[in-house]
């Protein structure tokens, strides 16, 4: 074991200034535990530094991704299993050799740390790195969300394949209106006028990819100006003015870190809870021994919502009813509190082996790290039209941001659609663990089946859990793939 300096410096100085017939110590002093920690961080230092210096000399590429999103093959084939993507903005380290093929005459670079993708579908290879580029900004995967997000405000908005002149929009946002006037008297003629079918008025301009309506949320990759106007970039590589959206951020809720200071079982407040006091049931009619009757103390302080119940003694029946017990005599109903509590899988693990439980009739979920629980939070799992499959799955899937559609929760209509839903974990096909901005009723059942979780949460718990998503990458599959795959455990 490696001593700190002061620890070296101290036996020395017994040694040199001691009584020379004193026996020397039998062994070195122990490290004290900031000795260990500095000897940690060290190594793993040098480690980053080894690995630094390897992709320097293997990878000494850099590419930037230019195209909206390529994916990465197992090997340099058209056809090879698709093991991850990349996407715009991005910079992966490559090597700068390429192996060209009849389908991608550029060539296929080997891509750091494992796979191929082809230059022509997106790449700019180059031997330094790439300056920044505010039209196309990479998801930052170190903030909570990793881009920011616009909402529509208006009834009808252009996106379009290019930032249009000022003339070029007032002919657009002209024939917007004249369709909504329309819309409002003759819904059907509405949509014909859309389609380009009627012969009094044009169709959709060509320079509209698309008209999106008020509530549809879209995420931007970057700011592009023409005519002193601002175009918000979408990940898709569209273009919609700035002024036309405004911003949409997540709930600041959040988890927290398990350890011997807080452990587990954690009481949640899955919503504002006014505590009740107990009296006994005086009624005449059908008395019983034991009965008792609750009532909302409303002289107590309310517990607010997404917090810890720091009362929370146990759980404990009464006339049939589960009711958690609080400090004073107190009580909530079992549907206040959501406790994340100790749970032991079914399966064999190893011991730094990341899998996460889900607890559905709690709300919860916890990250462990083998057999030691180290994060818990409050989820929005789905409703009772839409439930959560419960099981013993595997991240088959995962990505920075994912397209995703029929959200539930406070999503503003089942044909609604997200581009770019922050760290999707899929577990079981369209089912996964995900960031939700647009809601915070977490812990309430609100989704459409996947496990919502507020953003500062799914980001950590996509930072915990396996496959490990590489540097500059978007995302990656496990099925038959080298990346390892966390399990996911959810229960009743």
């Amino acid at each position: 074991m490696r001593l700190g300096g002061s620890a070296i410096l101290c036996a020395t100085l017994a040694l040199a200034c001691g009584d020379r017939d004193q026996t020397a110590p039998s062994s070195a002093p122990s490290t004290t535990p900031v000795d260990e920690q500095s000897a940690t961080e060290a190594r793993e230092e040098a480690r980053a530094r080894e690995e630094q210096a390897r992709i320097d000399a293997e990878f000494p590429g850099y590419a930037l991704v230019t195209g909206v999103q390529l994916p990465v093959r197992a090997a340099p084939e058209p056809n090879a299993t698709v093991i991850g993507w990349l996407r715009l903005g991005a910079v992966v380290r490559v090597k700068t050799e390429s192996t060209p093929s009849p389908r991608c005459a550029t060539g296929w670079h080997a891509v750091y740390p494992t796979g191929f993708a082809c230059a022509g579908q997106g790449l700019e290879i180059g031997d330094e790195p790439p300056s920044e580029d505010e039209s196309a900004v990479a998801a930052d995967r170190t903030a909570p969300l990793p881009y920011e997000y616009l909402k529509v405000k208006e009834d009808l908005v252009p996106e379009y394949h290019n930032p249009p002149t000022r003339e070029e929009h007032a002919e657009v946002m002209a024939w917007a209106e004249r369709y909504l006037a329309l819309r409002e008297r003759n819904p059907d003629q509405a949509a014909r006028m859309r389609r380009g079918e009627l012969r009094s008025e044009p169709g959709p301009p060509a320079r509209v990819a698309r008209f999106l309506e008020r509530g549809v949320i879209v995420a931007k990759s970057g700011i592009v100006r023409r005519e002193e106007r601002r175009f918000a970039r979408t990940v898709t590589g569209r273009y919609i003015l700035r002024v036309q959206l405004h911003r949409k951020d997540g709930s600041d809720f959040h988890g927290v870190e398990v350890n011997a200071e807080r452990p587990l079982p954690i009481p949640w407040a899955r919503r504002a809870i006014r505590p009740r006091e107990r009296i006994p049931d005086v009624r005449p009619e059908d008395r019983r021994s034991g009965d008792w009757r609750f009532f909302r103390d409303t002289d107590a302080a309310i517990i607010p919502a997404g917090t810890i119940v720091t009362s929370w003694q146990r759980r404990e029946w009464f006339d049939g009813n589960v009711m958690h017990v609080l400090d004073g005599d107190r009580y909530a109903r079992a549907w206040y509190i959501g406790v994340a509590e100790v749970a032991e899988p079914p399966f064999e693990i190893e011991d730094d082996e990341p899998w996460v439980h889900v607890d559905l009739g709690e709300q919860t979920l916890t990250v462990y790290r083998g057999h030691a629980p180290i994060y818990s939070t409050l989820v929005s799992t789905g409703d009772t039209e839409h439930p959560t499959p419960h099981g013993i799955f595997r991240v088959q899937r995962k990505m920075i941001t994912s397209t995703m559609s029929n959200l539930g929760g406070d999503v503003e209509s089942d044909r609604y659609r997200i581009e770019d839903v922050p760290y999707t974990q899929y577990f079981d096909q369209g089912i996964a663990l995900h960031a939700a901005f647009w809601h915070e009723r977490f812990g309430q059942l609100v989704s459409h089946g996947c496990v919502n979780l507020a953003p500062i949460d799914a980001q950590r718990v996509f930072q915990l859990l396996w496959p490990v998503v590489p540097a500059g990458w978007h995302g990656v599959v496990t099925h038959q793939t080298v990346f390892r795959a966390s399990r996911v455990w959810v229960t009743d």
